[in-house]
């Protein structure tokens, strides 16, 4: 299974570089932002997306929307998803960031609530996204695992030679022709998961198959495989009880790969690639699957250039 996140376009409210805090105002695309959202629809209009999911701000709805509307198929449902929403940037919101520096500041060094009223802290993001990401991969469990691992469609890909040139999009050791080579082919079984009339299913029944895209905000992301890279548990958000979650998978990031200075800027894409794993539990379950998971690109942005 693979997962393309997607930072949304440009919105009206940060156009013409007025660098303000946005936050939670609901914005629509600027026309660079459309122009931003048309150039990676065709980008992507290949890669065979079986579902969608968005945040419900406008700019990741209407972004999500440019794209699948290239797609040949136009199978793929597009979900919203308040958890993919963007993170509340408190009494700093549309203010000039340059205005509210210090506030700002103190927010990123969790959690200024005395600058920051009515913000949301990291961790409620982060407990969010994990309960999101845990539905997902649920769903999309294989409920009958067979002797091999139940793992992507493809083997691996083998790294570049380190002689070769890296490139600058963050795709570690591999090209976009790897990229490209490693997506489901035509004719490959791409059966999304069951679901309900309410979209909600359990554990298991999925095909552990599928290419999804995700539509969400730099702060999403960032804290999303903050978690998944090197926390071990996550808070639920509930500081009196201080209970703690499992990350829903364990994620290696390809080498090459620099979440750190790469910048998330407007459309930028990351992949990451979701397999199964049987793996041995206490003697009353035997066996169980467990999600895996491998970051293949951050921060992509060849559409723009």
């Amino acid at each position: 299974m693979l997962l393309y996140l997607v930072r949304h376009g440009k919105t009206s409210l940060t156009s013409n570089n007025s660098n303000l805090v946005q936050g939670t105002i609901d914005a629509p695309l600027s026309p660079g932002g459309y122009t931003q959202a048309q150039k990676l629809a065709e980008h992507l209009r290949l890669v065979p997306f079986t579902e969608a999911w968005t945040s419900p701000l406008a700019a990741a709805q209407e972004t999500a929307k440019v794209i699948l509307s290239q797609q040949p198929s136009g199978k793929a449902q597009l979900h919203v998803d308040d958890r993919l929403g963007a993170k509340c940037m408190g009494i700093t919101e549309s203010k000039h960031c340059g205005e509210v520096k210090g506030d700002l500041e103190a927010h990123k060094a969790e959690d200024g609530d005395i600058f920051m009223a009515a913000h949301s802290s990291n961790n409620s993001v982060k407990a969010r996204l994990h309960e999101w990401l845990t539905e997902l991969l649920n769903t999309h469990t294989p409920s009958v695992s067979t002797p091999q691992s139940p793992t992507s469609p493809f083997p691996p890909l083998s790294p570049l030679s380190s002689t070769l040139p890296r490139s600058p999009a963050s795709t570690g050791n591999f090209t976009p022709s790897d990229l490209i080579r490693a997506l489901p082919r035509p004719g490959f079984p791409r059966r999304p998961s069951s679901r309900s009339s309410s979209g909600a299913t359990g554990l298991g029944g999925g095909s552990g198959s599928g290419v999804i895209l995700v539509l969400t905000h730099q702060e999403c992301l960032e804290k999303l495989f903050e978690m998944l890279n090197v926390d071990e548990s996550v808070d639920e958000g509930d500081e009196s009880e201080g209970k703690v979650k499992k990350v829903p998978l364990s994620m290696y990031v390809s080498e090459g790969i620099d979440m750190e200075n790469s910048s998330l800027g407007n459309t930028s894409v990351a992949i990451l690639r979701v397999w199964w794993e049987r793996v041995e539990s206490d003697e009353e379950m035997g066996s169980v699957l467990e999600a895996r998971g491998r970051l293949e690109a951050w921060g992509m942005k060849d559409h723009l250039d």
